[in-house]
């Protein structure tokens, strides 16, 4: 990904259908363009309500976000819906080799939200929020664990694995469904994917961070 100078700055863009707000950032996300869809203020109620309601709505319409994503030639690195402080949030991570550019996140915008108001699969008023993974990438697919090989990294487990449910190293690689990783302290472990509830790339300032820490920990 390319390097950036330590920027951050918001410009609004203005469309037929309102007002959309782009952010950006040298740190995670790298590019950040969010923008409001659904019903005017003051509609009534939200048609997503609990946790299992946005899985629900999440698993209808990851197809057509996939399908979206990668005609536009990137990746979707992961989907997200949640509940803010502003209300529902519909957030993709987006990403392509070389990295994502603010006009990537502004056209993926675009097209993802005329697919999402033509099926019109998500009642009520929510934000759509298109970003690069960022230095701390999460990890999802195969195909991620193939690739970030030797990259450190956390991962956190359903339910614990030799005692534990959160291990940090770098990352060995992935065989057969089974993510290997060389632990800090030397040792390997495996850990099978379907056991994974989370995992993310480790930027080099959390690593130098947490040394600095040591350090100041024994002087």
């Amino acid at each position: 990904m390319p390097n950036f100078f330590p920027l951050i700055g918001t410009v609004t863009l203005l469309y037929p259908i309102g007002a959309e707000t782009v952010q950006w950032a040298d740190q995670s996300p790298t590019f950040l363009f969010s923008g409001v869809r659904g019903p005017a203020a003051g509609a009534a109620g939200l048609g997503v309500t609990g946790k299992g309601m946005q899985d629900g709505t999440l698993d209808r319409i990851r197809p057509l976000i996939v399908s979206v994503v990668e005609f536009s030639g990137m990746e979707l690195v992961q989907v997200e819906m949640r509940r803010e402080g502003i209300g529902l949030v519909l957030r993709l991570y987006i990403d392509k080799e070389g990295g994502v550019t603010l006009d990537d996140c502004v056209r993926v915008s675009r097209q993802v939200s005329a697919q999402l108001d033509a099926e019109d699969p998500i009642s009520g008023r929510y934000t759509l929020e298109i970003s690069s993974p960022g230095l701390d990438r999460p990890l999802a697919s195969e195909r991620d664990f193939q690739r970030f090989a030797g990259q450190r990294v956390k991962v956190s487990t359903i339910a614990p694995l030799a005692g534990r449910r959160n291990f940090a190293g770098r990352l060995v690689g992935l065989v057969d469904s089974v993510v290997r990783l060389l632990l800090e302290d030397g040792h390997e472990v495996d850990i099978p994917k379907d056991l994974i509830a989370k995992a993310r790339i480790v930027a080099d300032f959390e690593v130098a961070g947490a040394r600095v820490g040591a350090r100041g920990r024994h002087e």
